[in-house]
């Protein structure tokens, strides 16, 4: 019995070495739900503020800090540390960073960053055949595989649809200022965004989410400032500056572009 016991103990300590080996090696996560905003202080004192329904994975490793943003909009405050480079994983794009401050989002097809302070390169993380569309010189960096940003830029990366053939476009341009960060203060700022971008944002805090009748009332462009979770000021001023008509429908809010509306 001894022998036999001392086997079972033995086999105990390895699954429960095992485990805690496992669960060391596993990302932990940060996540926010409905309407909430939270701020992080990592262990390397960098800074994560996560918007309104987002979700972050994070892994340290000994050569390196690993985030996949998974949904919404994140910041990050980067401490720096140039032995072990920070990278934010987005929508097939890869953000390097070694002390900077940065924002990622995921907004429809789009992956968006916004660089604030210091510098980045954004990587494709995975091949692409489409050729990039870019606004200005910086573009050419494009040709290699990355993208070298500076403070006040703002990339967008319109992701392939194979199933309609579209391509993936992106687009490097200032950032618009004083909108960019404004979600922290509870405000969302639009200057000339699409309606479905503006939905998707607005469902992060709406007890009653926004739903678009079809494709051409989300091509539609609003500017404006609104209270993050006010969904109903939103829905009055677009019914007020763009004749959009508003129902309800269950828990959610029908919009429709009126029949004489034409996407801008």
């Amino acid at each position: 019995r001894g022998p036999a016991w001392m086997l079972v103990a033995a086999c105990l300590c390895l699954v429960a070495v095992g485990l805690s080996i496992w669960h060391t090696q596993q990302p932990t996560i940060y996540a926010t739900g409905l309407g909430e905003r939270r701020i992080v202080m990592l262990e390397d004192d960098s800074r994560l503020s996560l918007d309104a329904g987002t979700r972050v994975r994070v892994k340290y490793t000994t050569d390196g800090r690993k985030f996949w943003l998974e949904r919404g909009r994140a910041k990050f405050s980067v401490a720096k540390n140039p032995l072990r480079p920070f990278s934010v994983a987005a929508g097939g794009k890869l953000v390097v960073a070694t002390g900077t401050e940065f924002s990622v989002e995921l907004v429809g097809p789009q992956t968006r960053v916004i660089l604030y302070e210091g510098h980045v390169a954004v990587i494709d993380s995975r091949p692409v055949s489409a050729v990039p569309i870019a606004t200005d010189e910086k573009s050419r960096d494009a040709n290699r595989g990355y993208l070298a940003l500076d403070p006040g830029d703002e990339l967008i990366v319109t992701q392939s649809d194979a199933g309609r053939a579209i391509p993936k476009v992106q687009l490097l341009k200032p950032a618009s200022q004083g909108v960019s960060a404004e979600w922290e203060t509870g405000l969302l700022v639009f200057n000339n965004e699409t309606l479905a971008v503006v939905a998707e944002r607005t469902n992060r805090y709406a007890e009653k989410p926004l739903k678009l009748a079809d494709d051409g009332v989300g091509q539609l462009r609003i500017s404006g400032v609104f209270r993050a979770g006010d969904t109903m000021s939103l829905v009055e001023g677009l019914s007020s500056t763009l004749g959009v008509k508003a129902r309800a429908q269950g828990r959610q809010i029908m919009l429709a572009a009126p029949k004489e509306s034409r996407p801008r």
